[in-house]
């Protein structure tokens, strides 16, 4: 149960991403690499992460 709490208190400091707004752009990304759409929408939040940086 010690690993549950600590594992709870990782979580609380990590951000979560969402890719609401961004389906044009997953979308074209999957289509323009030819990856899946769940790949693409990594892709694609890893670029907008990236640039807030």
């Amino acid at each position: 149960m010690a690993l549950a709490r600590v594992f709870g208190k990782v979580l609380g400091h990590m951000s979560i991403l969402s890719p609401r707004g961004l389906e044009e752009e997953i979308l074209r990304t999957a289509l323009e690499h030819g990856v899946t759409v769940y790949d693409a929408s990594y892709i694609v939040l890893a670029r907008k992460m990236a640039s807030y940086s």
